[in-house]
């Protein structure tokens, strides 16, 4: 894309991939410079974002976290990674970090385990649209020209005679932007908890939380007042207990008497 105010039609874009495509067809990698993370930090929520363990969140604003990335995916598109059949866009907002990482010029040179393209999207300041061309690398496909005029125009780059040009969306306000982003994250795979297991059996440390006696501290526990009784009986698809509300009634001889409250759960 070549404009300094790319950053509308990427969200548009943006929203575009992740409600048509399913995060497990789909993913994104975000590469942004670091003045630019309140912009793009709402990216964190879509499960697009995340890899498929949900332990690697797939968006850098430094250095290190973008080198980190680009390590990972070009083990993955040599064939030393863990492949599939997903679909890798890498959102690239940094010009000085495509220069340097190994992963752009790994999608760029192709080959047949890089199923991955890339979205150039700088913020080069006020220069004009034939200047921001030369900063696009010489493989690029396609280019959006924000500036064109009479209107914005996109083209092929091997027919730069047949520009076609086109209206842009309205600009999706960052708070609109936030709470899509948000409202993704909580979508799940049909059947996904499936694979959890319900524990046979949860000791008594476990119900504690504690993994010692020592930890159980039960003097300090008997002696402070206490208005519930949770104890935890199976965990959600986020791995968090579950907790019954249970009440205290009075105190008694025989110990706490417990009436549970119909109906109502602590998460």
């Amino acid at each position: 894309m070549t404009t300094a105010g790319s950053s509308p039609l990427l969200k548009n874009l943006i929203v575009a991939m992740t409600y048509s495509h399913f995060y497990t067809e789909v993913k994104l990698v975000g590469i942004f410079d670091e003045d630019e993370k309140e912009l793009w930090q709402a990216l964190r929520w879509l499960p697009h974002i995340w890899d498929a363990e949900e332990q690697t969140r797939y968006l850098a604003f430094d250095e290190k976290s973008a080198n980190s990335l680009s390590d990972l995916f070009h083990d993955l598109f040599r064939g030393e990674g863990k492949s599939d059949s997903t679909y890798y866009v890498f959102l690239m907002g940094s010009y000085r970090m495509a220069e340097r990482l190994k992963v752009v010029s790994d999608i760029l040179n192709g080959g047949p385990g890089v199923n991955a393209s890339i979205l150039f999207a700088y913020d080069l300041g006020n220069i004009s649209a034939d200047e921001q061309l030369a900063y696009l690398p010489q493989q690029c496909q396609f280019v959006v020209n924000l500036d064109f005029p009479p209107e914005p125009c996109c083209y092929d780059v091997t027919q730069t005679e047949k520009k076609a040009l086109f209206t842009p969306d309205p600009e999706i306000k960052a708070d609109a932007f936030d709470r899509y982003c948000r409202t993704l994250s909580a979508v799940e795979v049909s059947g996904g908890a499936a694979h959890l297991e319900i524990p046979s059996a949860i000791t008594f440390l476990q119900g504690m939380n504690v993994n010692t006696v020592e930890e159980l501290d039960a003097w300090d526990r008997w002696t402070q007042e206490r208005k519930n009784m949770s104890t935890p009986h199976r965990c959600d698809g986020g791995r968090q207990a579950l907790l019954p509300r249970c009440r205290q009634r009075r105190p008694a001889r025989s110990g706490w008497p417990v009436r549970p409250a119909p109906a109502r759960v602590n998460c």
